[in-house]
């Protein structure tokens, strides 16, 4: 215990400390007093008593796991006492906790507030701080597993949002359109009465194709509330991706609006075509009225048809982008994507006044959870653009709603730099940027504009997305946490652990050694559509292998360092293809926008490199003379007569790289 706090503290308080045997110890004592603490914990273990230690040191202030002190292993130094990992669940949020501020007691509608304790197996008594550290996040995950049992659907969770926020506005978009909670609560359940009756039962998942917006919403959460699948159609794909989608979900039924469809005529769509424009017109003050009074008064149980929806009954089918291989369906359960919520949510706290800028499409995993469902499910307003890249509509959008949370890409990042002005931006607290890397120099226009450092997440489809993030560093009560660090992409959210493994023998490594990366935790998907196999070989009792190369610092702070199917093995060598783009780059001062590295078959090596570029006048001679100077190995040199110049490097409508059009390219 905190030897100041116990300074401090009343007669009761020092009675019981007395009475539990507290060890006290605290950051500032000299080294005598603290070596003196140590040897009272050493005493107290060879006279048989159970020692517990705070290795944290601090309580967290903002609900990541705080770097443990490595006093426990000088305690324990030199016996064979085990060491028992143990996690408290549920005590970020407590009145413990500084989630709200300074802890202190508050009233609540429930002052009992539940808390769970977990214990580890015994690690040996040789266990570095490290792997000690590693074993309690693992016993996170257990924590949200324990209330998976009690989890309420995506739609229950939204009545009672909506109930709870009635008048509040919910969504807004560019065309003018606002829905408060209430009515976006009796639209949803219009449209999910007027699509029943174009549809059959035995029809589980239903498509739309539709932008960012109310509608999007409205249509997400009506099939949502009919206990069916929704699975949002990629409409920047290919058409043949977006039929395989809809063939591998068997889907019979699209939502559209005629609008939206005009500009993708080329779109091959299911048989039955519902159009929101007709299935929302007519609508009778009597069943306006009906609604009204469901909404309001029937029990949500009720009113999501009596039934209750398994926890690991699947929601949504999102399809992977497809930037280096055929897209795949990833099945995502109710469980992992309000895990994956929760998760978010308790580091990123939403105030009642916030409003999140929303426009990532659905059909994005970042878009779907994070800009769709939390601020719904948080109570908090959405304001929605159709298009990323029409920065002067979001600019406005912003600036009239006072849009205080954003999470984008840092390819759109970019280009709200260049058109948006610093007055609309004005209201940001909160900046994300996720699936590709947000590049220093883009990073620093975007603070020095709008005055908000913009933050990195890591995740994928099959985590629901979110499962690492870089917080604002904090000082509160005289304790500075870091939340961000400097070529890192944050740390592990609560409930989730992360573990690097050797490439080849899938041995856990030690901090700073690069090897892939594993995530275990409730968001982790349930599988890939009707792809067995391809699960199994991505989910290894319980983790999920990222397929992503990187390193671990030793408070957790993690980087990627290559993507495993950007490698190549030539002459016997693990070459990383993005390890061989920024050596280009850097050379060429090209940005990640104008130089990006494939690699293709080849008859004579089996693969070789290639190169795709913007710069028009990169000749073949200068190209030579660029890498005969250039200081890395000779295999990781693409062949000059293996470059070719394109207008543009082709992207995903997720901002990310078109890994797979650019090896069509260069292969033809």
């Amino acid at each position: 215990m905190s030897r100041e706090y116990y300074d401090h503290s009343g007669w009761i308080t020092k009675r019981i400390v007395e009475l539990a045997k507290v060890i006290l110890i605290h950051g500032h004592d000299n080294p005598k007093r603290l070596l003196q603490s140590l040897k009272t914990a050493r005493t107290a273990l060879d006279d048989g008593y159970l020692v517990c230690i705070f290795a944290e040191g601090h309580i967290t202030r903002t609900g990541m796991l705080r770097p443990f002190k490595q006093g426990f292993e000088r305690i324990v130094k030199g016996t064979n006492y085990p060491i028992i990992p143990v996690y408290i669940g549920g005590a970020w949020g407590s009145v413990a906790s500084f989630q709200q501020g300074m802890p202190k007691i508050r009233l609540s509608k429930d002052f009992r507030y539940p808390v769970s304790v977990h214990f580890g197996k015994p690690l040996p008594t040789t266990s570095t701080t490290f792997e000690v550290q590693q074993a309690v996040s693992e016993l996170s995950v257990d924590s949200f597993e324990l209330v998976k049992e009690h989890r309420k659907s995506l739609g229950h969770e939204f009545i009672d949002s909506a109930r709870r926020n009635w008048s509040k506005l919910a969504t807004v978009d560019s065309s003018g359109r606002e829905l408060k909670f209430g009515e976006l609560l009796i639209a949803s359940l219009i449209l999910r009465e007027r699509i029943r009756t174009h549809t059959t039962k035995e029809e589980h998942s239903i498509g739309i194709l539709l932008p960012t917006g109310s509608a999007s919403a409205m249509a997400n959460l009506a099939i949502t509330l009919d206990r069916r699948i929704s699975v949002n159609l990629n409409y920047t794909a290919p058409a043949d991706s977006v039929g395989s989608a809809q063939e591998q979900c068997e889907i019979r039924t699209v939502l559209t609006s005629r609008k939206f469809l005009e500009v993708l005529p080329e779109l091959p769509l299911a048989e039955n075509v519902l159009y929101l424009e007709d299935l929302l017109k007519d609508i009778s003050r009597v069943t306006k009225l009906r609604t009204f009074l469901k909404a309001r008064l029937r029990p949500a149980r009720m009113l999501l048809g009596g039934t209750r929806i398994q926890p690991d009954d699947v929601a949504t089918i999102l399809f992977s982008s497809g930037s280096t291989a055929e897209p795949k369906g990833v099945m995502l359960s109710h469980h992992n994507l309000l895990s994956n919520i929760e998760s978010f949510r308790s580091v990123v706290s939403p105030k009642r006044d916030d409003v999140m800028l929303a426009t990532l499409p659905f059909f994005h995993s970042f878009g779907y959870t994070v800009t769709f469902w939390f601020p719904l499910i948080s109570g908090i307003t959405t304001a929605c653009h159709t298009n990323p890249l029409e920065g002067e509509a979001i600019g406005k959008l912003s600036e009239k709603y006072k849009a205080s949370i954003l999470l984008t890409t840092p390819s759109f990042l970019l280009a709200y730099t260049r058109k948006i002005k610093p007055e609309q931006f004005a209201n940001l607290h909160y900046v994300f940027t996720g699936a590709e890397k947000l590049q220093p120099r883009i990073a620093a226009m975007f603070e020095k504009r709008f005055g908000v450092q913009p933050l990195e997440g890591y995740g994928a489809t099959e985590l629901s997305p979110v499962c690492a993030l870089s917080l604002p560093n904090v000082e509160i009560d005289n304790l500075e946490e870091t939340g961000n660090r400097e070529g890192r992409l944050g740390r592990a959210l609560p409930g989730m652990a992360m573990k690097i493994v050797h490439l080849e023998t899938g041995d856990t490594l030690a901090p700073s050694e690069e090897g892939l990366i594993y995530i275990k935790g409730p968001n982790v998907m349930r599988g890939y559509l009707k792809k067995p196999q391809l699960t199994e070989s991505v989910l290894h009792d319980g983790w999920y292998d990222t397929g992503d190369i990187g390193l671990m610092d030793t408070d957790g702070f993690f980087a990627i360092t290559g993507r495993l199917s950007r490698f190549s093995k030539l002459g016997g060598e693990m070459i990383s293809h993005g390890a061989v783009e920024k050596a280009l780059q850097e050379a060429l001062k090209l940005g990640p926008d104008a130089l990006a590295v494939i690699a293709i078959a080849d008859e004579r090596k089996g693969e070789k490199l290639c190169v795709l570029h913007t710069s028009t006048d990169l000749s073949e001679d200068r190209i030579r003379e660029m890498l005969k100077a250039l200081e890395i190995p000779n295999l990781w040199k693409p062949n000059p007569k293996d470059w070719q110049v394109v207008e543009a490097l082709p992207l995903l409508g997720t901002g990310k790289l078109d890994y797979r059009t650019m090896k069509e390219h260069a292969a033809a």
